[in-house]
């Protein structure tokens, strides 16, 4: 299955809403709340990318440094990295529930944030577009660059709130496995304390059969954000206890996504044997040697994709 946003013209049109925290809407407001980390590999990023040598000896080792420097590998083709602070994460968990209050008062209802999630907010459309813009544009653009040096730039997004709830039957509880309209795919755990449960778990990558059969599981950590390739096959096991808020975000390449928008269609076979949706499949990425402690790397690829009729339903 593929996940997918739902169609602009099922899209609601928020009023104007009150802020409790300014500072999520304000763009000058971002680099407070990134990790002093994540900042000093940004930079040094640009610097990188910015060299004409870039084959050489020297450059390498040194993409391969700031690489290093910031990307754990938590489980097979998931990456963890400090992006955010913790502030950041209390305050977005703030906002998001605030936000909620405010739009059951206005008997509006909140527009799923994918195809396949029932419960949460895509970010845009309270107000804070133009923050994740600039965020990708400023700084996670540049993460997708050195990862990928050879791709189009990541220039777009869609960024929103998921909600799993362990009670109530209406409540999303996991994710059946999918794949993410994405090339980029940034996971990142909100909270609330106490939960239990809903791993992650990663299958193969959809471009290769071959993979099919691996899995892998994540537990996820209050403020730790993880990256994966958003044609890696994943889903949500079920939320034991408590309730969990995840802000994720699409990262996408326009570029990329026009260069291959004539590929064929192809049938896709899924990890279990039987016959998946029909996915575009398309290559995008190229070695990431990122992972501590292993000689051998994966494949750390972007993917795309290119939303059809079946895969909106």
């Amino acid at each position: 299955t593929s996940t997918s946003p739902i169609p602009h013209s099922e899209s609601i049109q928020y009023p104007t809403l009150p802020h409790k925290h300014e500072s999520l809407y304000n763009p000058q407001s971002i680099s407070q709340y990134l990790d002093t980390k994540f900042i000093e590999f940004v930079h040094g990023a640009k610097e990188w990318l910015n060299r004409d040598d870039k084959d050489s000896d020297d450059a390498k080792q040194q993409r391969m440094d700031l690489l290093r420097s910031v990307l754990r590998l938590e489980c097979k083709d998931v990456y963890s990295l400090p992006v955010f602070r913790m502030e950041f994460c209390s305050d977005m968990l703030d906002e998001v529930k605030f936000l909620e209050e405010q739009i059951k008062n206005l008997d509006v209802q909140f527009t799923r944030p994918n195809s396949m999630n029932s419960y949460g907010m895509v970010l845009e459309e309270v107000g804070m577009k133009q923050w994740w813009d600039v965020f990708v544009n400023e700084y996670f653009s540049v993460l997708g660059a050195i990862l990928s040096p050879q791709e189009p730039r990541l220039d777009a997004h869609h960024t929103f709130i998921v909600e799993y709830q362990a009670t109530g039957k209406e409540w999303d509880k996991k994710l059946d496995l999918h794949v993410d309209d994405s090339e980029l795919t940034l996971n990142l755990c909100l909270g609330e304390e106490k939960f239990e449960g809903g791993n992650l778990f990663i299958s193969g990558h959809i471009e290769r059969p071959h993979t099919y059969q691996d899995y892998s599981e994540y537990e996820h950590v209050i403020g730790k954000a993880i990256i994966h390739d958003g044609k890696q096959m994943h889903g949500a096991l079920d939320l034991t206890k408590g309730r969990r808020f995840n802000l994720i975000m699409w990262g996408r390449s326009s570029k990329f996504r026009e260069e291959n928008r004539h590929i064929v269609k192809q049938k896709l076979v899924s990890r279990d044997g039987e016959k998946g949706d029909e996915h575009h499949d398309h290559h995008h990425g190229e070695n990431c040697e990122c992972s501590h402690g292993h000689d051998e790397h994966e494949k750390h690829h972007h993917g795309e994709e290119e939303r059809t009729e079946k895969e909106e339903s």
